[in-house]
């Protein structure tokens, strides 16, 4: 028997604060990302742009952290893909996290 029950939350979706906010909060709580993580560098500049917080994990494998304010969409990812291609070029056929930071909400 399959049952499907949709709920809807009439609710206005608001989003306070900037991303910097979001970027102080990961750097004051690293731990809530990955136990270990070290931030070396914020806003690290790189080829196709700009890294917000890029550091390495516990294994010194390097993590990159993209944060976003609104709802997001493919040329986000696109962007990430081009951040870990960047790198990847300094760091040769190094293993790589990448954490993406968006809103998360769910449509119907």
């Amino acid at each position: 028997m399959l049952v499907i029950i949709s709920f809807y939350d009439n609710a206005n979706l608001a989003i306070a604060g900037m991303e910097a906010d979001v970027v102080n909060q990961i750097i004051s709580e690293l731990d809530m990302v990955e136990e270990g993580l070290r931030i070396s560098k914020r806003e690290k500049h790189v080829e196709s742009e700009m890294i917000y917080l890029f550091g390495y994990d516990k294994d010194h494998i390097p993590v990159i952290i993209e944060v976003k304010r609104s709802l997001t969409s493919i040329s986000a990812v696109q962007q990430l893909r081009m951040y870990v291609n960047d790198i990847k070029k300094d760091v040769k056929g190094a293993n790589m996290c990448v954490v993406f930071c968006v809103p998360l909400v769910f449509l119907t």
